[in-house]
């Protein structure tokens, strides 16, 4: 009994051990998954350094450090880098070609499970530096930059160098050089500021870029006429631009045909010119000067000697302001001009002196005569005995015939012509004496005068002396050529084209000669030892008359040049013929004549 009692006392304990247990072991299940291992923090971030702490603008720099492997994000300020490689030690970034200070910007590391690590200017960029820049170049060339730390954006154009405050787009760039054409510029300096902007930074360079200036070496003729094209050679011209280059030859404007870097094409300017052997070619452009010495002779008969303003000539302004009664003494030559009065008539009363050997031009004197007069030719002016004196005739039936020295200035009225009021006559000193006549009357219908007067100067009295034989009422008339040989007048030509050619001798009367060829009017005409010439200015020919054979000749070879001439007068004196007209033409920039302005060509007396 006893024993059963120990038995149920014993299964009772151990059940009540093993209910205990079964109760523990939820407990300690829960227990085990709660104490499971977890993810532990990542490790702190550890930046050492950032290298290289130079560079240029695309080049990689390096982060340096520990515990890298996690997500993270790069910023320049608040632009996001560009990474290139990361591991655990080390991420790589390109520096940015734009959108920051170089001097003040901020690199931010941002770790997305703890705080962004910010560095303030952790590496430098390099400061650009030009060590040369291209020498011995033209206007138009291509400009290279020489230097260090250049960079900019690989397909950057713009915004890169600037000359003179002026952007340039710019053809290549690199690190080490920039090229740029100069062509599309407008360049106007020798020398120009440069500046460059690199590494988002500015290098200045005053009077960086220099260009050559031009420089002459010879033209391509020995030999030319005015208006023939002439090659001028040598090196930085400014191509593309040729009229911008100013040449002169000797002197004289020349007008720009074409160009390029070491040749231009040039027309040989009108003059004026000193002689016909030019020695000298000038260039200028802009601010430089250069000149160099040629060779070169010009083949026309006639050259441009000279040119006489119509301002310094007459107060008119109009074309054939020099009448055909100028005249030369001694070794000057007087010129005989309009000038406008106050009731706005023009008179001939104009007296010029202008001297060959010096060009000079003295306004002599003003003639002090008054009379009613329209543009013509009503004072007619003709050379007295006396060296300095002149006989002068107006139209009109009373006052009409005076003396007058242009040197004092002494006029004093002589006995009336008596015959009828000619216009645009005749007057030459012959045997002693002056005799008068020809031209025409009238003033509407003209008509012929025949009659030739006698002037006897010491006794002060008129005669008439004799007519001249015609045919027909186409006799010589007016603006006429008058040659004097050995006390004879030759005389022809005129207004109504008259073929006939006189001699007229007070001893011998009147005697036809061989016929013109080819009449005109309106002309200049000059005579050289036993040779007499005038021009026809519409066939641009000259005619000319030996006495000794009384035969006529046509002169192609003394034609007159590429001058839109219109001649007025012509006179010898010394070695020279000079051949006075008005300009037709209108000239161009520094060209030496504009329309109406005087031009007096010369050639040598030995070429007639």
């Amino acid at each position: 009994m006893k024993f059963y009692k120990y038995l149920l006392l014993s299964l009772s304990f151990t059940l009540f051990l093993n209910s205990c247990t079964k109760d523990s072991d939820p407990e300690e299940s829960e227990e085990e998954i709660s104490q499971e291992p977890q993810p532990e923090p990542n490790p702190s971030l550890s930046i050492s350094r950032f290298t290289p702490n130079k560079a240029d603008l695309g080049d990689t720099i390096s982060i340096k450090g520990e515990n890298f492997s996690r997500n993270f994000e790069l910023l320049m300020n608040e632009m996001p880098l560009k990474v290139i490689f990361s591991n655990d030690s080390v991420i790589k970034f390109e520096v940015p070609y734009n959108n920051f200070n170089p001097f003040n910007f901020k690199v931010i590391l941002n770790d997305q499970e703890a705080e962004s690590i910010v560095f303030e200017n952790p590496f430098e960029l390099y400061e650009p530096q030009i060590d040369s820049v291209s020498s011995k170049i033209g206007f138009r060339d291509k400009a290279v930059i020489y230097g260090s730390h250049l960079t900019n954006s690989p397909n950057k154009t713009r915004d890169i160098v600037y000359l003179n405050n002026e952007m340039v787009e710019t053809e290549f760039q690199s690190k080490d050089s920039i090229i740029f054409d100069l062509k599309f510029l407008y360049l106007t300096e020798y020398e120009n500021d440069l500046l460059v902007q690199a590494q988002l930074q500015e290098v200045r360079l005053n009077k960086g870029l220099k260009i050559m200036p031009p420089k002459l070496e010879g033209i391509n003729k020995d030999q030319i006429k005015v208006g023939d094209t002439l090659q001028i050679h040598g090196k930085y011209f400014r191509y593309g631009t040729p009229d911008w280059h100013k040449v002169y030859i000797d002197g004289a404007r020349a007008k720009v045909l074409d160009g390029n870097e070491d040749t231009l094409w040039i027309e040989m300017p009108m003059g004026p010119y000193g002689n016909r052997n030019i020695s000298e070619v000038r260039l200028s452009l802009f601010s430089k000067e250069t000149a160099t010495s040629i060779d070169l002779h010009l083949n026309d008969t006639w050259y441009l000697y000279d040119v006489l303003k119509k301002q310094e000539v007459t107060n008119s302004g109009y074309a054939g302001n020099i009448t055909p009664y100028s005249f030369n003494n001694s070794d000057y030559i007087y010129l005989n001009s309009f000038t406008k009065q106050d009731n706005s008539n023009f008179m001939n009363t104009k007296l010029l002196q202008y001297d060959p050997l010096t060009k000079e031009l003295i306004d002599l004197a003003e003639i002090p005569i008054e009379f009613d007069n329209y543009f013509g030719y009503h004072l007619q002016l003709f050379p007295a005995e006396n060296p300095t004196e002149l006989f002068l005739y107006l139209s009109r039936a009373e006052d009409n015939f005076y003396r007058y020295d242009y040197q004092t200035g002494e006029l004093s009225q002589l006995k009336d012509f008596p015959g009828p009021d000619i216009s645009e006559g005749t007057g030459a000193i012959l045997d002693n004496k002056f005799y008068f006549g020809l031209g025409h009357t009238g003033s509407n219908s003209l008509t012929a005068n025949h009659t030739m007067y006698e002037y006897n100067f010491e006794s002060d009295e008129w005669n008439l002396h004799s007519e001249m034989p015609f045919e027909s009422e186409r006799a010589v008339n007016s603006r006429k050529t008058d040659f004097v040989w050995n006390n004879s007048l030759f005389t022809g030509n005129g207004s109504d084209m008259q073929y006939d050619f006189w001699k007229f001798s007070p001893s011998e009367g009147w005697i036809k000669k061989e016929s013109i060829p080819n009449p005109i009017s309106s002309f200049a005409y000059f005579q050289t030892g036993d040779k007499a010439f005038y021009y026809h200015q519409y066939d641009n020919e000259f005619w000319e008359y030996q006495r000794n054979t009384n035969s006529w000749n046509n002169r192609a070879d003394l034609a007159v040049g590429k001058y839109g001439f219109s001649p007025e007068s012509a006179f010898v004196i010394g070695d020279y013929v000079y051949f006075i007209g008005y300009f037709r033409g209108y000239g161009y920039e520094e060209s030496a004549a504009i329309r109406n302005d005087q031009l007096i060509l010369r050639t040598e007396v030995t070429k007639p």
